[in-house]
């Protein structure tokens, strides 16, 4: 009889963002900045029900940053590609930098709306620093 295999772990990316002006167990104060959790999960991700939060960048006009939310990726990123998406025509094509997966639609649409506002521009282009300023992007 042929022995079963025990699914393999997933891990589920979480980004936590603390209160304004907290401090830690030394008595600093924060940064304010998310900060990365890495979750175990048991069983694989249902990808069908799925929610992406995406950052795009433009080869075309390096400065230039998209974030933008669907449940395809694939699709959605041969469409910006494409020029069929309005908002991105002018700076096509795009090149994924980053991407985050949710479970929930509005944790997704959350972070989506978040990532787009000054702060969260910030945050986005701290974390991703290296890839913003490569050359080969």
């Amino acid at each position: 009889m042929a022995k079963q295999r025990s699914p393999k772990p997933h891990f589920q990316v979480r980004v936590l963002v603390p209160p304004p002006r907290t401090r830690d167990c030394f008595g600093n104060h924060g940064s304010g900045l998310p900060r990365t959790v890495l979750v175990l999960v048991r069983g694989a991700p249902d990808r069908k029900n799925m929610f992406y939060v995406y950052v795009l960048k433009s080869i075309k006009k390096n400065d230039q940053l998209y974030v933008g939310y669907t449940v395809d990726l694939q699709e959605r990123i041969k469409k910006h590609n494409h020029g069929l998406v309005q908002s991105t025509k002018p700076y096509f094509p795009w090149d994924i930098i980053f991407y985050e997966a949710y479970k929930n639609q509005f944790d997704a649409k959350n972070r989506e709306l978040y990532l787009k506002t000054t702060k969260g521009r910030r945050a986005l282009r701290l974390m991703l620093k290296n890839v913003l300023n490569s050359k080969d992007n």
